[in-house]
């Protein structure tokens, strides 16, 4: 797999920011598209619309997190916190026994406890703190 629509260098678009020796970011870009194109394709979208959309995606990511270190857990911890986004999403306010059931929550009051956390993400999302950096 090769993003060969996406082709940047350390040049383009970030004149005066150039990343420390060692630092391979137009791999790490490459990656992350062609991850996501592949993961579209196992989702049976069509090869170019899957490229298409990777690229986009990642483009995205860029702009948002671009220059800042992140980190994304892996295993269990990383699907639980999927899982309780998707939780948060999927919540309409009287759904709380179909969404115990589908996602196999065993009480009310931890569904409670999933949807006041993702609320508190989602609003420091929309509405940063005045005391947090950048």
């Amino acid at each position: 797999m090769t993003s060969a629509a996406l082709v940047l260098t350390s040049d383009d678009d970030d004149r005066g920011h150039a990343p420390p020796d060692g630092v391979e970011w137009p791999r790490t870009l490459a990656l992350y598209v062609d991850t996501i194109a592949a993961t579209l394709r196992r989702e049976r979208i069509p090869s170019e619309r899957a490229s298409h959309l990777a690229e986009c995606s990642t483009l995205e990511l860029a702009r948002v997190q671009g220059g800042r270190s992140s980190y994304l857990p892996t295993g269990e911890r990383l699907r639980v916190a999927a899982r309780n986004r998707r939780i948060y999403l999927e919540w309409r306010g009287n759904n709380y026994a179909e969404l115990m059931a589908k996602y196999r929550i065993g009480t009310e009051r931890r569904l409670q406890q999933i949807i006041a956390e993702q609320s508190a993400i989602q609003l420091r999302l929309i509405q940063p703190s005045l005391f947090d950096s950048p």
